[in-house]
This record gives structure tokens, sequence and C-alpha cells, in this order.
């Protein structure tokens, strides 16, 4: 492949479940035999959380926690932009687990829009990007364009679930009388986003 000109991607399948003394040497090896080439055909790696086990903590062993992975990879000479983090969500922290993967220093997040994707789905990009932004890492991108992608899904059949985060036709309502009052009173007391007044309505008790 190099030999061709080509820029080698590789998947480092499961890493969240692989051994260091596997996954280190192999990056180690990878990066000797490209270092002969043009910086251009440095090679890309792609940590894989297979199962979804992976954990956004520092003080977890190897090979559980995500940030890490990155960090031990940061240190074997992968340049940020050369790392990607791909998550699923078996265990409910994909989420986290993309951002302590950018905090770490991975430059790329694999992803889906509104959560799609294999099994209990990959990285819900919408989510992510939401977090990065109040984190000030990134400029904020017209959510409402997502409006429309969740119509298609629905006409589909693939809609996503009624009380789906963000998107979902509940996410932003409540039932429980106290909750409800609130929002008759004030409407952002249980509003987890600044959004204009004119919204009010979707956040009242249905």
């Amino acid at each position: 492949m190099l030999d061709a000109g080509l820029r080698p991607r590789l998947h480092l399948e499961d890493a969240t479940r692989a051994s260091r003394e596997f996954i280190l040497p192999f990056v180690e090896e990878v990066q000797n035999l490209a270092s002969a080439f043009p910086e251009a055909q440095a090679p890309k790696f792609r940590i894989c959380d297979t199962m979804g086990v992976g954990l956004p903590l520092e003080n977890v062993a190897w090979p559980r926690s995500v940030p890490g992975t990155v960090r031990e990879m940061r240190s074997a000479g992968v340049a940020g932009e050369r790392l990607e983090f791909h998550p699923h969500n078996d265990t409910h922290l994909m989420v986290a687990n993309c951002l302590a993967a950018v905090m770490a220093g991975c430059a790329a997040i694999n992803g889906t829009l509104l959560g799609k994707g294999e099994r209990s789905g990959n990285a819900p990009l919408e989510g992510v990007l939401l977090h990065l932004v109040g984190m000030r890492l990134t400029e904020t991108p017209n959510f409402r364009a997502l409006n429309e992608l969740a119509d298609l899904y629905a006409e589909m059949g693939q809609g996503v679930p009624a009380k789906y985060p963000l998107y979902g036709r509940d996410a932003h309502r409540t039932r429980a009388g106290i909750h409800a009052d609130g929002l008759n009173k004030f409407w952002p007391m249980y509003a987890p986003l600044t959004c204009p007044r004119c919204w009010a309505a979707r956040w009242k008790s249905a």
C-alpha cells in the first residue's frame, strides 16, 4: 500500500478489549514501516470500542480507559490528527467516551446522525457536537437541519424513539405534576438548553 503511494488507515478493532502488548508494538511497527515514505502517507489509526466497554475515565486500567488509550497512542508518536475514535453504545457511554477521546487529543470521531448504526447504535454526532459547542471546541452547526432528517427516518419506518434525546417527540415534555407546574410558571426551569420563548409550548405538559 505504501509502495503504491497510498496512505494506510488501520482499524484497531476491539481495542478496548485488546492487550497493550499487541496494540502498541503493532502501532510502532506500522509507523516504522511508514517512516521511509512521505509525511502525506503517515498512517491513520482508528481506535474501535467495538463492544462499547470503554470508559471515559483516566484512572482505569488498560484497555478500558478511552482517554488512556488515546494518550498512549499519542505517546507512541501518533499525532492527534491521525487518530479516530469509533464508539458503540452497548453500555450507554458512547457520547461520554467521544468527549473523553477528544479531550485526550483524538481529532476525529466516527458517528451517525440521530444515533443510527449497528446494534445499539454509533455516536449521535448531534449529541457530541452539542457538548463540543458548549465546551467551546467547535462552532455551532445548524441543529435545525436534522428535523428534516428525523422526518425522513420516520417516512422510512426508522423514526427516532419518542424519548430520544433532543429530537424525540417527547424529549422536551414533562408529565410530572410538580414539573408541569414549574414549567407553567417559568418554562426555562426544566429546559436544558437556551431556547427562544416561542418554543415554550413544546416544553409544557401535553
